[in-house]
């Protein structure tokens, strides 16, 4: 039997046989490509912020970050009787790609303030601040909720979900690490506040 004559009579079966292969080349091209065009690594610090949970928090103020002429300011607001949680400052080190935390303390005067009072946080100091969502090399902060599914990676892994936060450009993706520690930080959009990037 001639192979032209196997294939007409077969076309059914090798076509199937072939489709698999061929989604799963597509897959493996799709996710590789990323990767092999991998940008180069952040070059900025950046800054952000977010709450310090505290079930029994009724802090007599609110606060709010302001970037004002490139430096940091926070911004305390007389509390309208609403629980209010404090803030934890962290500040992404781009020349280790790790996250450090940075002293934030109550006012000294936290009980006595009647309206709002703004001061500039101390430990940023001589930071010059670019408040832009978006880094000069072009790195954004992506927090996000990742889900794998599909035909594909269901057949081979199963579907799951999980948390990402991480900085990222062209799909290239720099995750944020916990401070002192390798595990994932993991950030929440509606409690994170971005801060901005740190200009040399």
């Amino acid at each position: 039997m001639s192979a032209g004559k196997f294939i007409k009579e077969n076309f059914a079966l090798i076509a199937g046989l072939a489709l698999p292969v061929m989604v799963m080349a597509v897959f493996f091209v799709s996710t590789a490509l990323p990767r092999m065009a991998a940008e180069p690594p952040p070059k900025y610090d950046m800054l952000f912020a977010v709450d310090k949970y505290n079930y029994n928090s009724h802090l007599p103020v609110t606060t709010q970050f302001l970037v004002k002429d490139g430096e940091l300011k926070i911004q305390y607001t007389k509390n309208s009787g609403s629980r209010q949680d404090w803030k934890k400052l962290y500040i992404y080190k781009a020349a280790t790609q790790s996250v450090q935390e940075l002293p934030l303390p109550y006012p000294d005067n936290l009980a006595d303030i009647k309206s709002t009072l703004t001061e500039t946080v101390a430990a940023t100091k001589g930071m010059k601040i670019n408040p832009s969502t978006k880094a000069p090399d072009g790195y954004e902060l992506d927090i996000r909720y990742r889900y794998r599914g599909g035909i594909m990676p269901e057949l081979f892994w199963g579907s799951s979900s999980r948390r990402s936060t991480a900085l990222e450009k062209n799909g290239t993706r720099h995750e944020l690490k916990q401070p002192h520690s390798n595990s994932p930080f993991y950030l929440y959009p509606n409690s994170t506040d971005f801060i901005g990037w740190v200009i040399p």
